[in-house]
């Protein structure tokens, strides 16, 4: 989980800032002594985008074209590991788009099961594979404003390009089956782009937040 810690050398206790899925901050109190509290809520953003690259995929069939690499053995581990830590988020999902590529629908499908989305309704844009920025703004910029939470599963290096265009500090990589969560204050997918969004998460397999 990513978090914004403030912690004074000289103070028993640190500030961690979290902003939860429905796009509510909460402050939680961490004591050295090992106990915590948590308080203080304020509604912020009503757009909630969900960056997600897909899962590690396959090389051994050298005769498949890349749209149609299938998810590899790390892969499919991943996958249900990070569906399961975004329902333990308790993560709900208005809607879900997805690359056509093999690779990123199954990593989208499965994520999609442990969070109670149905796989039948994921959305697949030709878009999204091997999108650039602008791209990937227009299928955002063209969703139904009925959708407050949008999930999308990409590719790199569009998404890391597009998670350093939108979120407030720079992301080097996008790691496989990485999460990057960010929260707009608009009512407007369209507004999505001209400014920067609030980072509410980023996870990664390998994260050991």
């Amino acid at each position: 989980m990513n978090r914004d810690v403030d912690c004074d050398e000289e103070t028993d206790y640190s500030v961690e800032t979290r902003l939860s899925t429905s796009g509510t901050r909460k402050r939680r109190v961490r004591w050295k002594h090992g106990t915590e509290s948590e308080f203080a809520t304020a509604r912020t953003g009503t757009k909630q985008l969900i960056l997600v690259r897909h899962a590690k995929s396959s090389w051994q069939d050298r005769t498949l074209s890349d749209r149609d690499r299938p998810l590899n053995s790390r892969g499919k581990r991943d996958a249900p590991e990070m569906g399961d830590r975004l329902a333990r988020r308790r993560y709900r999902l208005d809607r879900i788009v997805s690359s056509p590529a093999v690779r990123a629908l199954e990593t989208a499908r499965t994520i999609a099961e442990k969070l109670g989305y149905a796989r039948g309704s994921i959305a697949v844009e030709e878009r999204l594979y091997g999108a650039a920025v602008a791209d990937l703004l227009d299928v955002i910029r063209g969703v139904d404003e009925s959708v407050a939470t949008l999930m999308l599963f990409g590719h790199n290096p569009g998404l890391t390009e597009l998670a350093n265009h939108l979120g407030p500090r720079p992301i080097p990589n996008l790691p496989t089956c990485g999460v990057l969560h960010l929260g707009f204050e608009t009512d407007t997918w369209s507004a999505v782009g001209y400014a920067r969004g609030a980072e509410v998460l980023f996870d990664f397999p390998k994260s050991q937040g």
